[in-house]
């Protein structure tokens, strides 16, 4: 299973940025105990940094751990705001669960957030034809089309 996310830093000191850098590079090379500890140091010492919440809650999900993922990405939206990134992380990781309601709105609220969003428009779409709502999810895979015209994907599902 592809685990997409689209984690975008967001610090907000040096040291936590090192810390949160070093949390990233692990989390890249396929670490995920160690990126998920290195994110609850981060926690512990600054439970508002945003950063280091979504990080934890995109690790999670990494792993397979989807429920423990939703609480801290919903944390990370209550500390940080909704931010595109954030929200599609979100997303996608209600999806897995299951809960396409709420999925399509983090996706509807990610596409808002940045216009320009092809994979939240993508991921709009889809979701949207999983909860048998065709005419919005060929809406949003149209604009997703639109923006992005030289991805297959999106096209394939648009017949």
């Amino acid at each position: 299973m592809m685990i997409v996310n689209r984690f975008v830093t967001t610090v907000l000191g040096v040291d936590e940025k090192l810390s949160l850098s070093e949390a990233q590079t692990l989390f890249a090379r396929g670490d995920l105990t160690q990126a998920a500890e290195a994110c609850r140091a981060i926690y512990r010492d600054s439970p508002d940094n945003a950063g280091a919440i979504h990080l934890l809650g995109v690790v999670l999900a990494a792993a397979g751990q989807n429920d423990a993922a939703c609480v801290w990405l919903e944390r990370a939206l209550a500390v940080g705001g909704a931010n595109a990134s954030l929200l599609f992380d979100y997303g996608m990781t209600v999806r897995r669960l299951g809960h396409l309601v709420q999925a399509a709105r983090a996706f509807r609220l990610a596409a808002d957030a940045d216009v320009r969003d092809v994979e939240a428009r993508f991921a709009l779409g889809t979701t949207r034809m999983a909860l048998g709502e065709y005419g919005q999810a060929v809406a949003a895979l149209q604009t997703a089309a639109e923006l992005a015209p030289d991805r297959s994907d999106i096209r394939g599902h648009l017949g």
